[in-house]
């Protein structure tokens, strides 16, 4: 799970103290939000997403071959039937999935740049305070 950033003031404070203090420990907070971590518990979410589209599959196969040999046609198309439903919303859920990542990812890269930005050339927690106010008051 990707999350979205919404620190309040006085986290970003917090942040820019670790960002220039404790650059590895900053380096483990972008890693979780942006990072690879953020994209591997992406993947595992997904990938928990196939195994379930794949048992649904097999689940139907086993269910519908019993029907198919029984001569049950209308069980037979009624298992693939649900199937199907079953496999288009789980598609349409993690496409849906996939866009709010990519957007969110997005945010959360345009936030790291922008606080880096003024990290760097803030000389102290002060004058990053006043330039962060002023960048908010401009958005």
């Amino acid at each position: 799970m990707i999350f979205d950033i919404d620190f309040s003031k006085e986290e970003v404070a917090r942040l820019y103290l670790t960002y220039k203090r404790r650059p590895e420990n900053y380096d483990k907070i972008k890693k979780r939000l942006m990072g690879s971590k953020a994209r591997k518990e992406y993947q595992k979410g997904q990938r928990g997403r196939y195994f379930f589209m794949g048992a649904v599959i097999a689940i139907s196969m086993v269910g519908s071959a019993y029907a198919f040999f029984l001569g049950h046609w209308g069980s037979f198309g009624a298992i693939w039937l649900i199937c199907a439903a079953f496999m288009i919303a789980l598609g349409t859920f993690s496409f849906v999935a996939y866009r709010n990542f990519e957007l969110v990812f997005k945010r959360n890269v345009a936030f790291f740049e922008e606080f880096e930005a003024l990290a760097e050339k803030s000389n102290n927690v002060e004058d990053f305070q006043i330039d962060w106010n002023l960048k908010e008051k401009a958005n």
